[in-house]
């Protein structure tokens, strides 16, 4: 019995997809999935209390640098760039468990979740604009390649798929610098300094608005700079934080322009 040409090869294809999926069972049976936030069993990457719990968490707010700060901004450096920035959250507890899971623990998977609440964000908080993009404060060579992503550009692109806009390099780092983690403001001011430059198929277009992606503003040393080297482009630039973190004592603020949702305090970190 003849056996049409291609036929064999069909089948052989049918049985590795049957083998594969088998074997995805498997390991779902013998390795559940984890959920990120709690670490319970049976869904990923985050179960129904997470997701439900990292809703509550949810509160866009929309801070701008404040003029009584002895001139200085959150990105106002240099040559007195300026940009306000869109945070959708607050930098604690399960929200800084999701995030040091995206970044240190390998969990990219959970970019897409929390890119498209910083879509919602940017839907609830800043004016429509025609000639929007979305871009990101890119993570150094080295630690990209170590992590294997960067977690800014992911998110970027989750936030872009769910706001309709294209997700676009703006900015390469020019040199590497240490983590900022455990530097203090003026430290990390210094560390970041001159570290971006635009990117090379970035073709400058004044008055084009940027939101720019970072996924924690702590001091906004590192999302001051980025800024700084889009304004001087002449980009409208809008930073926009996953979350952002208080400052101890001492630090300059941000004042705050639309806090979100009601009864929600929102720390006004430089």
């Amino acid at each position: 019995m003849s056996r049409r040409p291609g036929t064999l090869g069909l089948g052989v294809g049918r049985l590795a997809a049957a083998a594969g999926s088998l074997l995805s069972l498997l390991s779902e049976a013998l390795l559940p999935p984890e959920c990120y936030g709690c670490g319970g069993t049976g869904s990923a990457p985050l179960c129904r209390g997470c997701a439900a719990a990292l809703e509550t968490l949810w509160a866009p707010a929309l801070l701008s640098p404040d003029p009584g700060g002895g001139g200085a901004g959150l990105a106002r450096v240099g040559d007195r760039v300026r940009a306000p920035v869109l945070s959708a959250f607050l930098y604690r507890g399960l929200l800084r468990r999701l995030v040091l899971g995206l970044k240190f623990g390998g969990a990219a998977v959970l970019a897409e979740p929390l890119g498209s609440y910083l879509a919602r964000a940017a839907l609830s908080r800043l004016p429509p604009s025609s000639s929007s993009l979305v871009s990101w404060v890119p993570l150094g060579k080295s630690r990209a390649e170590m992590r294997g992503y960067d977690q800014a550009g992911l998110l970027a692109r989750w936030a872009a798929a769910g706001l309709g806009l294209p997700a676009v390099p703006t900015l390469e780092r020019v040199r590497e610098t240490l983590p900022q983690s455990g530097l203090g403001a003026k430290e990390r001011g210094r560390n970041v300094c001159g570290c971006f430059a635009l990117h090379p198929r970035c073709r400058a277009l004044p008055g084009t608005r940027v939101l720019l992606v970072d996924d924690v503003v702590t001091t906004g040393a590192t999302a001051a700079e980025a800024a700084a080297v889009l304004g001087r482009a002449g980009f409208d630039v809008v930073v926009m934080a996953l979350a952002v973190a208080p400052l101890s004592a001492g630090g300059r603020h941000l004042a705050p322009v639309d806090r979100g949702k009601p009864g929600k305090h929102i720390p006004r970190p430089l």
